[in-house]
């Protein structure tokens, strides 16, 4: 499959090569194929939405008789701003629209879908005293990452 070389050509680039912050992944994506460079988009917590509230679709199965395919059976779904789902089953296919089987509620355009969450999620407190510890090995420049995580009281 074309998606197991690209995580070996990754693998390969972030082997052995000391990663001290979320953006250091990101850097070394990128430089794992210099002409052509792999496009990396950083999301925030502001990317996720609360998909639960939408209540167009009742199921993401995209058949509904025995022998149709599953939702085990998807390998791509994709949310439109239009409200619609499209799903494939194989990578190389076209996408196609998810049948709707019961209309519950018209769709929103997505920027009426809520955030998943408002503040970055914060870590525990535990986590945040043993990365604390860990600053001594890691490099002065990346203290303050470390220091401005959101974690717990």
């Amino acid at each position: 499959m074309e998606c197991d070389s690209i995580h070996s050509v990754i693998e390969r680039a972030i082997k052995r090569k000391p990663i001290y912050s979320p953006q250091n992944y990101v850097d070394k994506i990128r430089e794992a194929r210099p002409k052509q460079p792999y496009e990396v988009e950083f999301l925030t917590h502001e990317f996720f939405k609360e998909y639960s509230k939408l209540k167009y679709y009742n199921s993401i199965r995209p058949g509904t008789r025995t022998g149709e395919p599953v939702v085990t059976d998807l390998r791509v779904i994709r949310y439109n701003p239009d409200g619609v789902i499209e799903y494939k089953l194989n990578y190389g296919d076209k996408f196609s629209s998810l049948p709707r089987r019961v209309k519950l509620g018209e769709p929103s355009p997505l920027d009426e879908v809520p955030k998943l969450h408002e503040d970055p999620l914060p870590i525990k407190k535990k986590k945040y005293g043993h990365l604390q510890e860990l600053k001594v090995v890691i490099p002065k420049d990346y203290h303050t990452f470390y220091d401005n995580l959101p974690h717990e009281n």
